[in-house]
Formats: C-alpha cells, structure tokens, sequence
C-alpha cells in the first residue's frame, strides 16, 4: 500500500467529478455515454501497446506461435476498441463535454492510483539459473500467500539473459512457453510482470528478478492518453470556431 497514491488519488477523484459534473451542465445525459466511448477508446490504446509489443518479442525470439498469437489477437481487440469507441467519441462530444471529459479523464486516474495504492505488490524473487526450483506463490512482510497463477523457472542464464520456463494452467491442461529475459526486460503471465535486474555469479547462476502486480495502471494510463485526447479535441472545437 503505498500511502502517497492513496492521498492523491483521493484528494484528486472527487474534486476532478465535479468540475466534470459541472462542466457538462446541459448535456449531461450525452456525457455520460461519452464517458463510456471515453474510457474504451484509450485503455484499447493501451492494450494494443501493451500486449503488440510483447507479441513482436515473442515472434523475433522464435517462441511459441501460440503465445505470440495470443498476443496479437489482443492487441487486435484494443485495436477494434479503439477505433468503434474512437469513432463515438468524435460523434458525441462537443466543445463543452471535451473540455468536461478532461477533467472525467484525470479523475480516471485517480480512480488508477487510488487501485494502485491499495492494492499495488510488489515482490523480490532470486531464483537458481540452472531449473532446478520454481515460484508459484509469492508471501509479503504480512505473511500473506500471494499465488502468482503460474509457475516460473530459470532454466540458464548467460550473457545478460536469463532462459526462463513458464507453465500457467488454462482449461485442464499445462500451457508452457519459454522466453528469453535480458536485463531490464518484462515478462507478463497472469497480470504479473516479472523483470531481470541482475544475475549473480556462482554456481548455480542466481537470477535477482522482480515480480509486479499494478491493477490500477489501466485505468491510469487509459486517463492519461484521455485526458489528452480530450484536450486535443478542445483545441480543435476552439480552432474551428
């Protein structure tokens, strides 16, 4: 929990709604439907970022077709929502509901951070490079069991990259894919994101790596790229006026 989000995200929420509330006097039935346009349309953004790049990873590292199919159909679906709640966005907002949706967007990301300050993890993980111990389950200062969904494994590691074995349960059976993790890079399995920090030499290979869970960054990345598009179209309107 991290206290800072929890604050800001408090002060922020209620005080951007209702300017928001205020801002669409008049038309405040069409502005709510807008708002449902207005939050699909970027969090589609987001995702066609967020899983399109993991899906090219997949397919220049050789893995498996599966994972970076799987990948690509979703970054096509956040393509898909991005262009149909795009297109109602363009249709249902005016000069005065875009200047109210900037404020609508920002309290999405407060609603992000306050998620994030609740309920934000955030785990250390060292793990032999040689595939002999797994982690399926991760304990916090509380003692809380925190099952990651999948189990994770460094088959090796050398120059910089750690080999790692994923197997996550998906109708019945075991799925596993195999990804190369060099410094600095993410992994996602199960809306957990693992990255390499370092690898300790010694025998076994030690792999220093750090699991993440953030169930907030939708919805604050999606205010974000809205509060910009919202902006964006107030400066149009005011343009062509």
């Amino acid at each position: 929990m991290t206290l800072s989000l929890l604050i800001n995200g408090g002060l922020l929420l209620p005080l951007a709604l209702v300017l928001a509330w205020w801002r669409s006097k008049g038309q405040r039935a069409r502005f709510l439907c807008a708002l449902v346009c207005l939050f699909f349309a970027p969090a589609g953004l987001f995702i066609v970022c967020r899983f399109g790049e993991q899906a090219v990873r997949f397919a220049a590292q050789g893995g498996p077709m599966w994972a970076a199919l799987a990948m690509g159909c979703t970054a096509a679906v956040g393509a898909i929502f991005t262009a149909v709640f795009g297109y109602f966005c363009l249709k249902l907002f005016n000069r005065v509901l875009w200047r109210a949706g900037i404020y609508a967007a920002i309290g999405l990301t407060a609603i992000g951070m306050l998620l994030n300050g609740a309920f934000e993890q955030d785990w250390p993980l060292i793990l032999p490079a040689d595939g002999s111990c797994d982690v399926q389950e991760l304990v916090d200062d509380h003692g809380t069991i925190h099952p990651l969904g999948f189990s994770l494994r460094v088959e090796r590691a050398a120059d910089n990259t750690a080999y790692c074995r994923i197997e996550s349960p998906y109708k019945g059976h075991t799925e596993t894919r195999r990804e190369a993790l060099r410094l600095g890079d993410t992994l996602s399995c199960k809306g957990c994101d693992i990255s390499l920090r370092a690898l300790r030499p010694g025998e076994p290979i030690l792999a220093e790596m750090r699991a993440h869970r953030a169930p907030g960054d939708l919805p604050f990345y999606a205010g974000i790229i809205g509060s910009l598009l919202c902006l964006g179209g107030s400066l149009l309107c005011r343009r062509e006026s």
